[in-house]
């Protein structure tokens, strides 16, 4: 065998593959399908083998169509602008110092009562 028929082989295989999950997904969503399907494969394997291919083969065109859009698409430019936090009135900055402070001693005195 050459190996442009194991690679033909190879690709087959990936498109049912692909066409037979795309076709399981319908079938988990529909019960008429399921039975169709059922019906299709204990008639005519091959058959239904070739269209899982075409249907695989068809939804790896329809995914790189929406990934290659999806990349392709431009940003849309967004104007920021910055501004400045201003500094806190003296009487939050004091409160906060405060708070610290308080902190620091409930934190020394938790300490203390652990040992």
């Amino acid at each position: 065998m050459e190996s442009s028929d194991w690679g033909k082989i190879f690709q087959t295989g990936y498109y049912v593959t692909l066409g037979a999950t795309a076709t399981f997904l319908e079938v988990l969503q529909d019960g008429q399908k399921r039975d169709q399907l059922w019906r299709s494969l204990q008639q005519n394997t091959t058959t239904t083998l070739q269209d899982l291919a075409e249907k695989g083969a068809a939804t790896e065109a329809e995914a790189r169509s929406y990934v290659e859009r999806t990349v392709t698409r431009t940003p849309s430019t967004v104007n920021t602008t910055a501004t400045s936090v201003p500094e806190p009135p003296n009487d939050v900055q004091a409160e906060l110092e405060d708070l610290t402070q308080q902190l620091a001693a409930l934190r020394q005195e938790l300490e203390h009562l652990q040992r």
